[in-house]
């Protein structure tokens, strides 16, 4: 992966690192300059609001506080549910900013830069002025956005000021104890931002991002909203957004189908981009898919060719149908293998998303992760034993089902179908054809010729002779079937040619079955 280059401001030192001292220790004056030093700092009393740097000196480990010592010679204590995360990682010796937020006889009491709750209204005062975090209760929701209660006095944080995203939600914080800085303060109200606290929090946690996004490792966070192109992932003082490409392998309707605001989840952060003048923060591309088991890595001991299973359909195309067989794992049902016994020019004549159908699986192709399957293949193909069930010159009963220009088309069982010519037609019933023929009515038949490569049977009545006018219009039969079906045999491997002869179809050898050969050969 491309490392970031990600910038942080320097921050100030305390330490002079570069000085050298001198090879004799200290020189004349020293110790008068050091004593001053001393008594100046003894003299210095630390103020409530004042910021300072201390050092841990004990981590009671059954205690609530932790025991520091200021720059000032002070003693003092902080809450170690003051510190967040950091009380977890926290050693005796480490350094840390503090705010004096009381100072009395008992001794110092601090607080971290962004985490102690400010109690009373001179302590909301002290807040405001030093520009410190203050915790409130949202007890409300205006045009305007969140009302909230600090320390006994109303605050108003603008819809703006709530996140340093978008939020299309805002109800969702009524109840909450959040964090906010008092940017204006008056005797009853306080107007608040929690924005502020968030892009304070989120500097220092984009650095832990910009390392786990260049180690390609996990991070935890909690989905705070839910859009129509995806979620927004709050990652602990900043957010990024998982687009719904990318929150799983399966596919996703919509992002509220698979995830909800407060589900915590794992991702990977995929890309950080600087702030520019429409964001305040950084963006931050995340992925809930780099988290979870790619479905392909087993798609082979999972799945086997020939067996039947159980899928959804999750969309039509004019070529075929996509079916789920499981989260991530889709496969194509061609037009071409719907029905055996319908001929099919769109899928949706038979199906409709969301549909759970039974299919066979025809082919595994792991290189371009594709599945082809087929529902036709369940049954047994019904023109497997035409030549043995009706051979050339058998008579039997069929029921017309369709009426074209050329002839009938006769049903002889589910699936399959022969050609009646209208030639023959009208030397049998004359101008009365069309009554005989309508759909529904039963006749009797004779098998002329079987063409079960092609699944084409030419038809007559029994008692008629072979005639030309027949023949063409078998023609005409074969020319539009054969169109209607092109796209459908694209899609198929190499069938067996279309050949009649004598040996292979049976029936009349005369005439009849020269011409029918040369025309299938495109002779004339």
């Amino acid at each position: 992966m491309k490392k970031l280059d990600v910038r942080w401001e320097d921050e100030d030192s305390d330490f002079d690192f570069g000085a050298e001292t001198t090879k004799n220790g200290l020189g004349d004056g020293d110790f008068a300059q050091l004593l001053a030093s001393e008594q100046a700092t003894a003299s210095r009393k630390l103020r409530v609001g004042d910021r300072v740097k201390a050092v841990v000196a004990a981590i009671p480990g059954d205690g609530a506080y932790v025991y520091v010592e200021c720059d000032a010679k002070e003693t003092g204590v902080i809450a170690k549910g003051d510190l967040g995360e950091q009380q977890h990682t926290l050693a005796v010796g480490d350094m840390i900013e503090a705010i004096v937020i009381a100072h009395d006889q008992n001794g110092l009491l601090l607080s971290s830069s962004t985490g102690h709750a400010v109690a009373g209204r001179t302590s909301v005062d002290i807040a405001y002025s030093q520009g410190l975090p203050v915790k409130g209760k949202v007890t409300g929701l205006n045009k305007g956005g969140l009302e909230v209660s600090i320390a006994g006095r109303s605050g108003f944080c603008p819809m703006s000021q709530i996140d340093t995203d978008f939020v299309s939600d805002p109800s969702t914080f009524i109840g909450r104890d959040l964090e906010f800085i008092i940017t204006q303060l008056s005797r009853n109200q306080a107007v608040l931002s929690r924005s502020r606290v968030l892009m304070e929090q989120g500097h220092a946690r984009l650095q832990t991002l910009a390392r786990a996004c260049e180690d390609e490792t996990l991070v935890a966070g909690t989905i705070k909203d839910v859009r129509d192109f995806g979620v927004i992932v709050d990652l602990g003082g900043v957010s990024g957004m998982v687009h719904v490409s990318e929150m799983g392998y399966g596919r996703i309707a919509h992002p509220r189908d698979v995830a909800a605001v407060g589900d915590e989840v794992q991702v990977l952060v995929r890309k950080i981009e600087p702030a520019t003048a429409e964001s305040r923060m950084p963006r931050i591309s995340l992925s809930m898919k780099a988290a979870q088991a790619d479905p392909w890595e087993t798609v082979a001991e999972r799945f086997s060719v020939g067996s039947s299973y159980s899928g959804k359909v999750t969309r039509l195309a004019e070529f075929g149908a996509f079916v789920s067989l499981s989260p991530g794992i889709e496969g194509l049902l061609h037009v071409s293998e719907l029905s055996w016994i319908k001929r099919v020019r769109h899928p949706q004549e038979l199906l409709k998303v969301g549909d759970l159908i039974e299919i066979r699986l025809l082919n595994i192709d792991l290189e371009t992760r594709r599945l082809s399957l087929s529902m036709k293949s369940l049954a047994d193909d019904p023109w497997a034993l035409v030549e043995h069930e009706y051979p050339a010159g058998k008579k039997c009963e069929g029921t017309v089902e369709h009426l074209k220009g050329f002839g009938a088309i006769i049903a002889l069982s589910a699936g399959v179908t022969g050609l009646l010519p209208k030639t023959d037609l009208q030397r049998k019933f004359g101008a009365a054809y069309r009554t005989k023929t309508s759909p529904g009515n039963q006749l009797e038949i004779k098998i002329v010729h079987v063409d079960s490569a092609n699944r084409r049977l030419l038809l007559t009545l029994p008692g008629l002779e072979d005639d030309d006018e027949a023949q063409r219009d078998y023609r005409e039969y074969l020319a539009a079937t054969a169109a209607a079906q092109a796209p459908a045999a694209e899609t198929r491997s190499a069938s067996a040619p279309s050949q009649l002869t004598a040996s292979g179809g049976g029936g009349k050898i005369g005439s009849f079955g020269e011409l029918l050969q040369a025309q299938l050969q495109g002779k004339k």
